[in-house]
């Protein structure tokens, strides 16, 4: 059946008011549930297929997506050539990922989500490892998360043709935010899911991160010059510090600009930047 909940993040930082916001007819680009046996199979927008950075190591035999640690999963939510465009200000890019870790230990950025822009530049195949010349002109966002730290995450932007190292270094990165956020320590095996959304305004690209069940772990950056607005691919990542990561479901929805008046002048100091009706698939 059909779950629908209300996501709304909200930030400690300036952002553009929105005044009202109309029906929002997302456009959902992936809706994935894992399907046991189907890891590799791609059919938009039910599933996409899921490549590892070496052979072995993840598996969706549970009905999850579990990966051994110190490992990428990577996955292309378009076809080739046609990403989802941030065209117009009020247009969004959604994400949203539940997962679970399994024996988490401190460490700063150990649990990693990426949204890039592949370039046309793909993998079909596990075992492309940390570093491949395809990923070299990738770009994007990502959420770094603290595992058990007193701060939350960073959030980074990814540069072409810095690095061939895809999410497991910081060589292509640039840190716009710092450590933000208030910390936790992560319990294992327990379920979070994590929002991720890219919202286009006259002042930039809105690039907002939240946990709902971790008030700490909501921050918002507007990125106003070098915008990324390609998106195609999603790239999840967990390093040493854990024994695996467990992706359970993931949804990627554009939503197209909502109103003219839905992006108002004026900044304020606490903004609603986005609140969608998700729709998932429970079992």
């Amino acid at each position: 059946m059909k779950v629908i909940s209300l996501a709304c993040y909200y930030t400690a930082i300036p952002l553009l008011a929105m005044s009202s916001v109309t029906s929002l007819n997302a456009n959902v680009l992936l809706d994935e549930n894992f399907t046991p046996g189907e890891r590799l199979d791609q059919d938009l927008p039910d599933s996409s297929a899921w490549y590892t950075a070496y052979n072995g190591g993840s598996s969706d035999a549970s009905g999850s997506l579990v990966t051994d640690s110190n490992r990428y999963v990577i996955s292309y939510f378009t076809d080739s050539g046609s990403p989802a465009s941030l065209s117009m200000v009020g247009d969004s890019i959604d994400v949203s990922i539940s997962f679970s870790l399994d024996t988490p230990t401190a460490s700063t950025t150990g649990f990693r989500i990426g949204l890039f822009d592949s370039g046309e530049s793909r993998i079909s195949a596990d075992n492309a490892g940390f570093r491949n010349s395809t990923f070299e002109d990738y770009t994007g966002y990502g959420a770094f998360l603290n595992l058990q730290a007193p701060t939350a995450m960073r959030i980074e932007e990814r540069e072409a043709g810095i690095s061939d190292q895809l999410i497991n270094g910081n060589e292509a990165f640039t840190d716009h935010t710092g450590d933000v956020g208030t910390g936790t320590n992560f319990v294992s095996g327990e379920t979070y899911t994590l929002e991720m959304n890219l919202l286009l305004t006259a002042g930039g690209v809105q690039v907002s991160v939240g946990i709902d069940t971790i008030s700490g772990y909501a921050y918002s950056y507007l990125d106003t010059s070098g915008l990324k607005t390609d998106f195609d691919t999603i790239v999840v990542f967990g390093n040493s510090s854990m024994d695996a990561f467990t992706i359970e479901q993931v949804t990627v929805e554009a939503i197209p600009e909502v109103s003219s008046a839905a992006l108002a002048t004026g900044l304020v100091a606490f903004s609603l930047v986005a609140c969608q009706v998700r729709r998932r698939r429970s079992e």
